[in-house]
């Protein structure tokens, strides 16, 4: 996989995946990626750049890609978080 767009193929077979050491994420690795998005968001809350996050820390975890929906939920999870801190740091003053 040289991380370069796959050309003629749609996808990489989950064998092919589970061969190399990839495997489907689980509650942990969830509350990794939205950790990892809770840290990021001190630079940005855009969501695309958030999502490309959360496939980054997918990946570093070896697990396989979640769909959008997936990644759209946490990232929106972790921007409502955000949110939530804000307006607590903001009514504390």
């Amino acid at each position: 996989m040289t991380g370069t767009t796959l050309g003629a193929f749609d996808y990489v077979p989950r064998a092919v995946l589970e061969h190399a050491g990839f495997r489907r994420h689980d509650a942990s690795d969830v509350t990794h990626v939205i950790d990892t998005l809770l840290s990021d968001s001190s630079v940005t809350l855009d969501r695309h750049r958030l999502a490309r996050q959360a496939r980054e820390a997918l990946y570093a975890r070896h697990c396989l890609i979640a769909g959008e929906r997936d990644i759209e939920d946490w990232v929106r999870r972790a921007i409502h978080l955000v949110e939530l801190q804000d307006r607590r740091h903001l009514s504390h003053r």
